[in-house]
């Protein structure tokens, strides 16, 4: 989500409703780490884990900061720029996770531009945990509005397919 949904409410009193509703993890897409203290603050206050964004051209502190204050996982973005499953991921994740390995970041997890079961088998082979996969599911939800049994079992086969990537071997 966004920080002005969080700042309409009051970061505290939005944390407190999350976790009353049985959230355990936020990640505000618009707070850079050097701005995120009061968002951590109230992230531990309700104990809930404040899910932080990894750039791929993060600065050495930066990933030590991540690498501090990271909880449940790591947003590693695959590429620089804005979502969308229309473009590929092209970095090398692999050094990216090497970084935050080093600096003991929550486990990454890969995201922007991941829309394929290749895309998620590279992302694992690269050593994430795991691949967000967020703008291709909500492509699919869009194109079958109007069909709800439809948008299900496309979802259903394209989370399907996407989970079959991520076994090693």
């Amino acid at each position: 989500l966004y920080s002005n949904l969080v700042m309409a409410q009051g970061i505290e009193n939005f944390y407190n409703k999350a976790k009353e509703a049985g959230v355990d993890s936020i990640l505000v897409a618009d707070v850079p780490i050097r701005e995120a203290a009061p968002f951590q603050k109230a992230a531990e206050a309700t104990g809930i884990s404040q899910i932080l964004i990894a750039p791929p051209n993060a600065t050495d502190e930066t990933m030590e900061k991540i690498g501090e204050y990271s909880k449940g996982y790591t947003y590693l973005l695959g590429r620089a720029g804005v979502t969308g499953a229309e473009t590929a991921a092209n970095v090398p994740a692999s050094e990216l996770i090497e970084r935050l390995n080093k600096h003991k970041a929550a486990p990454a997890l890969l995201g922007f531009g991941i829309s394929t079961p290749e895309q998620v088998k590279s992302a694992i082979d690269a050593g994430a945990a795991g691949a967000i996969s967020g703008s291709a599911t909500v492509n699919i939800i869009a194109a079958n509005l109007s069909d709800s049994h439809k948008m299900l079992s496309e979802l259903g086969s394209f989370v399907e397919n996407m989970k079959v990537a991520t076994a090693k071997g």
